[in-house]
């Protein structure tokens, strides 16, 4: 397809190297990290043109406003109502189960900045929706940007979290100094 070959071929351009399998599910979530810059956005954005699957986005709905909302959905934005009595991960599930394929991009971290805490929403969502969760990696210094593997929940939420995180464990951000998996990493406030 020629808009994988694009995708790969700025990558290189770069000097990126695409790792990892394209998924053959037509649902699935895929988390990357680590997310410590917006450049992260950048290189992931070019990564999805590898993929076979358009991701979306969810992104607060105050920002769907004309004309800044066709821009956010051609980037795959799917505004999302923060008051809603489903909560984001209600939402996200019910939005899974209508659609016969997607893919739903989700940075754990929840933020650019330390956070050895993940956000566990995209388990339970994963969990909940019965898809899997792709681990997603760009790593700066290997420069390597892909899927390291597709995961299937068991529905043991700890014990799974710190198997999912321990994938990460040699891939440096962007900004590796904020970046962590262990939550004792994280001074508190």
């Amino acid at each position: 397809m020629i808009q994988q070959w694009i995708g790969r071929n700025i990558l290189a351009l770069f000097g990126w190297k695409v790792i990892g399998d394209i998924p053959k599910v037509k649902k699935y979530l895929i988390i990357q990290a680590p997310h410590t810059s917006n450049v992260d956005f950048l290189v992931g954005k070019i990564y999805n043109f590898v993929l076979k699957n358009k991701p979306i986005v969810l992104m607060k709905k105050e920002l769907f406003v004309f004309p800044l909302n066709l821009f956010l959905r051609w980037l795959g934005g799917v505004p999302l109502i923060r008051t809603s009595a489903q909560g984001t991960t209600g939402q996200l599930i019910q939005l899974i189960k209508e659609r016969e394929k997607i893919l739903v991009a989700i940075t754990p971290e929840g933020s650019r900045k330390l956070n050895g805490k993940w956000k566990t929403g995209f388990y339970r969502v994963a969990q909940e929706a019965q898809i899997p969760i792709a681990l997603g990696v760009i790593d700066y210094k290997k420069r390597e940007v892909g899927i390291m593997k597709m995961y299937y929940t068991t529905g043991n939420r700890e014990e799974e979290m710190k198997e999912i995180k321990s994938y990460y464990k040699d891939a440096t951000a962007r900004h590796p100094e904020l970046f962590s998996i262990d939550d004792n990493d994280v001074p508190k406030r």
